[in-house]
C-alpha cells in the first residue's frame, strides 16, 4: 500500500510539472486518433491497414518524445497511461451522449434520413473493438517509443564517452 501511495504522490507531482501546452496537445491528439480511428483509408495495397487516426498521430509522438526527453521514459509512460485514462472518460461521455435521443446537425443536411443520425450514434458512441484495439495499439507504442527514445539517449552518451578515451588514447594524453 505504501508503493501504491509513493507511487501515486509521484504521479501527481510529474503531472503537475509537465507544461499544460504539451500534455493538452497530448490529450487532443489521443482523443483525435481515437476518434479518427474510425474512419479507414483506402489503400491500393490489401496488405495494408490504415485509418484516420494516423494522421495526428506525429503530434503524439512528438510530445512523447518532448516528455521522455525531459522527464525520462518512465514518467513519459505514466503521462500517457493519465492520457488514455483521459481519452476514456471522454469515450464514455460521447457513448453516454449519443444514448440521448435527438438528431444531429447533419440530419438536417442530408434531406432528414434517419440513417445519418444512427451513423453518427455509431462513430461517436464508438464501437468497443475499435476503442480496445486504439487503446492497447497506442499504450504498447508508447512503451516501445519511450524505451527505445532512452536507449539512443544512452547510445549516445556511451558513443561520448567512448569518443573521449579514443581521443585521449590517440593524442597520448593520460586519461586520469
Amino acid at each position: 500500500m505504501k508503493h501504491v501511495k509513493a507511487f501515486f504522490s509521484e504521479a501527481r507531482l510529474l503531472l503537475s510539472s509537465v507544461p499544460p501546452l504539451t500534455f493538452a496537445l497530448f490529450l487532443l491528439s489521443v482523443f483525435a486518433m481515437n476518434l479518427l480511428a474510425n474512419k479507414s483509408i483506402d489503400l491500393p495495397v490489401g496488405w495494408l491497414a490504415l485509418d484516420c487516426g494516423i494522421v495526428v498521430s506525429w503530434v503524439a509522438f512528438l510530445c512523447m518524445d518532448v516528455l521522455t526527453k525531459h522527464f525520462g521514459p518512465r514518467a513519459a509512460t505514466i503521462v500517457s497511461v493519465a492520457a488514455i485514462g483521459c481519452n476514456l472518460l471522454a469515450c464514455l461521455i460521447l457513448y453516454l451522449a449519443s444514448l440521448v435521443p435527438g438528431t444531429w446537425g447533419a440530419f438536417f443536411d442530408f434531406g432528414e434520413q434517419p440513417v445519418v443520425n444512427d451513423a453518427l450514434d455509431s462513430t461517436f458512441g464508438g464501437t468497443w473493438y475499435v476503442l480496445l484495439g486504439s487503446t492497447v495499439a497506442f499504450i504498447s507504442s508508447a512503451v516501445i517509443n519511450n524505451f527505445s527514445n532512452l536507449i539512443c539517449i544512452w547510445s549516445s552518451q556511451i558513443n561520448r564517452i567512448v569518443n573521449w578515451f579514443f581521443d585521449r588514447v590517440k593524442n597520448n594524453i593520460p586519461i586520469i
